[in-house]
């Protein structure tokens, strides 16, 4: 290992655990927003200054997306105002782009790092925009809160198919793709990488459609935020079974599985997907204990 090396794979893992926990308490947020339970003062003080460092952090994407809104609707008045869940979803999305782009970093893919952030970029901020312009109240949210980030995650990964396969041919053997056509290579990109989006997003959809007609008086709370996080584990683990299933079948010479595993981009997505959901389930667990111990 060189000394670039040395100094790289400690700031990866500083900056992914920064990930983590930023995308933890983005998740911890959403639970705030769009659910009716107590806050001891601990965790909710925990929360309100996560709340206020994030939007001093977003606070420029917001003006940015007035002053852009103001010169394409000059002509008509549109209420541009986002409600302050827009942070928290934006993060979300952006927390997955941003980590497959800090992947294509480290494999030294500069050109499709680029083409991550940029393309990452605009999709996340669009969608948290959707999002953002309708009220998350506590116990109920529209079908737009898990439609939309479905469709975020599920354009953003064929565009990055149709780029690698079709303008990135060195970057397919890196991959592990067979020898085969541009459309092929895009085919096999789909089924692995999109198609786990699709599945887990139709399930999240009908379940979520399933509370609120015909069930109705089941009493579910915010069915839709309930669902986005069905969405966003199930494809974690979906990430993690692709690695497990690539280090069984496609392993390098005198490669260990583990090494193997490691090595996939997809282990380290749906790990930090699910520690990030760890995260949430932390905060939620000391908050029971303190209120608690409260009474």
């Amino acid at each position: 290992m060189n000394r670039q090396q040395l100094i790289a794979r400690p700031l990866e893992k500083l900056l992914a655990g920064i990930g983590v926990f930023i995308g933890g308490f983005s998740l911890t947020m959403l639970v705030k927003e769009g659910f009716d339970i107590p806050w001891s003062n601990l965790v909710g003080g925990l929360l309100h200054a996560f709340e206020r460092q994030l939007e001093i952090w977003l606070s420029p994407f917001a003006r940015f997306i007035e002053e852009i809104f103001a010169k394409l609707v000059f002509w008509k008045e549109i209420d541009i105002h986002l409600y302050p869940h827009w942070k928290y979803t934006f993060y979300i999305i952006w927390f997955y782009l941003g980590r497959d782009a800090l992947l294509d970093f480290r494999r030294r893919r500069i050109g499709v790092a680029i083409y991550t952030l940029t393309s990452g970029a605009v999709i996340a901020l669009a969608a948290s925009v959707l999002v953002g312009r309708m009220p998350l109240q506590p116990n109920e949210s529209g079908w737009m809160l898990l439609l939309v980030p479905v469709v975020a995650f599920i354009l953003f990964d064929t565009l990055r198919s149709v780029w690698r396969a079709f303008f990135q041919r060195q970057i397919r053997e890196a991959d592990g793709v067979p020898e085969q056509s541009d459309w092929d290579s895009f085919k096999y990109y789909m089924n692995a990488v999109v198609k786990p989006f699709l599945f887990w997003g139709a399930i999240a959809g009908l379940i979520f459609l399933a509370t609120i007609t015909i069930g109705k008086n089941w009493n579910v709370p915010n069915p839709a935020l309930l669902m986005l996080f069905v969405f966003l584990v199930g494809n974690a683990i979906s990430l993690i079974v692709r690695a497990l299933i690539l280090a069984f079948e496609d392993r390098k010479e005198n490669e260990c599985f583990w090494a193997r595993f490691e090595r996939s981009g997809s282990s380290k997505l749906g790990i930090s997907m699910l520690q990030a959901f760890g995260v949430l389930v932390i905060i939620l667990s000391i908050n029971v204990g303190l209120l608690k111990l409260s009474y």
